[in-house]
């Protein structure tokens, strides 16, 4: 499993024309499509760092990410695009929901 920590943002309509028409809940599970370049996507779950109520959109957070789908094949597909500052697009299918930036990462 990849586990990422990482800074994130997610849209509001007014940032682009697909951003989220709602904040997110943290009670719910947050497992959106991670694009690391070259739309190579894949899902993991979003974890809040700090004990709040919701992800608000347009506000920058520290959160974990966990990836259980990534195993040593698709790290092998994904590690030219695993470096700390290295950016990401979040997304629902094919559309752009938020951004985020890679703090740190562990495989194990």
């Amino acid at each position: 499993m990849l586990i990422l920590k990482a800074e994130v943002y997610f849209d509001n309509p007014t940032d682009n024309q697909e951003g989220l028409p709602n904040d997110l809940s943290t009670k719910n599970i947050i497992r959106p499509s991670l694009n690391f370049g070259n739309d190579v996507l894949f899902s993991g779950t979003i974890l809040a760092d700090e004990n709040i109520e919701s992800i608000i959109r347009g506000q920058y957070y520290t959160v974990t990410i966990e990836m259980p789908s990534i195993g040593n094949e698709e790290l092998e597909c994904i590690r030219v695009y695993l470096r700390v500052g290295s950016p990401f697009k979040i997304q629902s299918a094919s559309k752009k929901i938020g951004k985020g930036k890679i703090l740190d990462y562990l495989y194990g």
